[in-house]
This record gives C-alpha cells, sequence and structure tokens, in this order.
C-alpha cells in the first residue's frame, strides 16, 4: 500500500472544529468534498455514518477510524483530522479520541480498504507516532509522519 498516495495536504486539517462524533464525520466528508474528491457527498455521508450504526469506529489510544465503502467512488480516499482536546467517539478504551483518519472506497476494492485500515491502526498503536502525530506543524509533516518519513 502506497501512503503517499493517500494522504494528500488538502485532505488534513490539524484543528478539527466538531464537538461529536457526527459533527466531526460530516466535517471531515466535507474536507474531501471541498479539496474535489467527491461527487456526491450525501452518499458518502450515508456510507460512514451507516458503517458507524453497526458498532463504533472509536479505537484506543484517542485514535477514532470512521470510514465507509460505496458505489459512489471509484477508489479509496482518506481524510485526517486532529483534535487536541479529544471528542467522546464512544472508543473501545471509553476515552476522547484526538486522532481521527477516515477512509471510504468504492464497495468494489474492499482489500486496499481493510490493508489501509489494518496497517494506520498498527502504526498508531505506538505512542511515539501518536504524539508526533499530534504535535505536527502542518498537513506535510503529519503525512511524512504516517509514512514514516519522520
Amino acid at each position: 500500500m502506497n501512503f503517499a498516495e493517500c494522504l494528500q495536504n488538502s485532505c488534513i486539517t490539524l484543528d478539527i472544529k466538531g464537538e461529536t462524533k457526527s459533527e466531526i464525520i460530516t466535517e471531515l466528508v466535507d474536507l474531501l468534498d471541498v479539496a474535489g474528491k467527491i461527487t456526491d457527498r450525501a452518499a458518502v455521508l450515508k456510507a460512514v455514518f451507516d458503517r458507524e450504526e453497526q458498532v463504533s469506529t472509536g479505537l484506543q489510544l484517542g485514535v477514532a477510524m470512521p470510514h465507509g465503502k460505496t458505489v459512489a467512488l471509484r477508489e479509496m480516499i482518506v481524510a485526517v483530522g486532529l483534535k487536541k482536546g479529544g471528542v467522546d467517539f464512544d472508543s473501545l478504551d471509553g476515552k476522547p479520541s484526538n486522532i481521527f483518519i477516515m477512509t471510504v472506497s468504492s464497495v468494489l476494492n474492499a482489500n486496499e480498504h481493510i490493508e489501509f485500515l489494518g496497517a494506520m491502526s498498527s502504526m498508531l498503536t505506538h505512542s511515539a507516532i501518536r504524539k508526533a502525530v499530534l504535535n505536527s506543524q502542518s498537513s506535510q509533516e503529519l503525512i511524512d509522519v504516517l509514512k514514516g518519513d519522520e
């Protein structure tokens, strides 16, 4: 999996404004929309919210990975947001989430989607990487951390 192709400056915010799970998901989808990555905002929102209804994508250690699959996309897209104070995302450990990595892909390409989610969740189990992500001063610095360039 080539993270460089998935992580783009225009799809990252270091200061997400949302205060609820719903607001954060909507803000990340809007980030993808403004960046020109989606043509059907409603379909992407529905895919992510439908998945979230099945079981929360709030993991642990401050990480949440909302995701979904839709016929409205041909390739996987990723949005990343940071929230310094954290937000209740119904995480497995009951603690607030402050790193949000949202992935949306085509229903026809499940393997890439699963591979990316696995790689990201594995990487973010390391406290040094989470700390470097949260301390990123630019979207490019965040990308470099997640790509392993920092």
